[in-house]
């Protein structure tokens, strides 16, 4: 059988046709305008079933698809080498100008065409990142300037504390556990609505995943540490302070 007279088509072309088994099934195919023939139509047999894949965006579903051997050729597609590009660049426009010279020598890579496709999600991303480590170094900085003027404020009383017998570990827990409840309310509230922002964005997506409670338990956990953190630099400092220099502290 000429091959070049063969369709392949994927599985989910064959779903759409209603085949049980396409091998052998006619396809009439108009496959070209030629000048002065008008319409070229190709017929031929299905020769071959390929799974299906992605040949565009996951934002789109897999379409039926039927592929076979063109009459005229408007894309050629050529596997490179990665080492000295530019040479092997100038040497297919030198080729192609040997065969059609009325046409420009355009080309592109594979690897960028299916950038674009998810451009708009990567500069998302990028301006996501960047915006969330300002905001939480902002909020850092915030809780650390709220902690060390309440710590500031309560000089005395941790002088007091100390000499009545408390710990420094129970002055730590004492300044800090308001901030950590507070802290642990606003994930409660986040989460939420973090859930449904990114589940409405993936909706975008014919094929995409689904968030588990695991994401948002991690991204709770890592804000209370960093809040800990933050909060406990600032504790520890004012419970190893000396319980008279507290006391005389205005």
């Amino acid at each position: 059988m000429d091959k070049t007279a063969g369709f392949l088509v994927n599985e989910a072309a064959i779903k759409k046709l209603g085949w049980k088994n396409a091998i052998g099934k006619k396809i009439v195919w108009p496959s070209s305008i030629i000048k002065g023939q008008g319409r070229i139509v190709k017929e031929g047999q299905v020769i071959g079933v390929v799974k299906d894949f992605h040949f565009t965006s996951l934002h789109q579903p897999i379409e039926p698809l039927i592929l076979h051997v063109p009459q005229s050729f408007d894309v050629i597609s050529a596997r490179i080498s990665p080492n000295n590009i530019p040479a092997t660049l100038e040497h297919l426009r030198n080729s192609w100008s040997k065969f059609d010279n009325r046409h420009p020598f355009e080309y592109s890579f594979l690897d960028s065409n299916f950038d674009q496709q998810y451009h708009a999600e990567m500069r998302f991303r990028s301006i996501f990142s960047y915006f969330s480590l300002l905001a939480i170094f902002i909020a850092v900085l915030g809780l650390f300037g709220l902690v060390s003027f309440t710590t500031a404020r309560r000089t005395k009383e941790i002088g007091v504390r100390k000499v009545l017998g408390a710990s420094a570990t129970k002055i730590v827990v004492l300044l800090s556990k308001d901030y950590i409840k507070l802290v642990g309310l606003a994930s409660v509230v986040a989460v939420p609505l973090a859930y449904f922002v990114m589940r409405s964005w993936l909706q975008g997506f014919a094929y995409r995943i689904d968030i588990g409670f695991g994401v948002f338990l991690v991204a709770g956990l890592l804000t209370l540490l960093i809040a800990w953190l933050t909060v406990s630099y600032q504790a520890i400092r004012a419970a190893q302070t000396n319980p008279v220099d507290a006391l005389r502290y205005e």
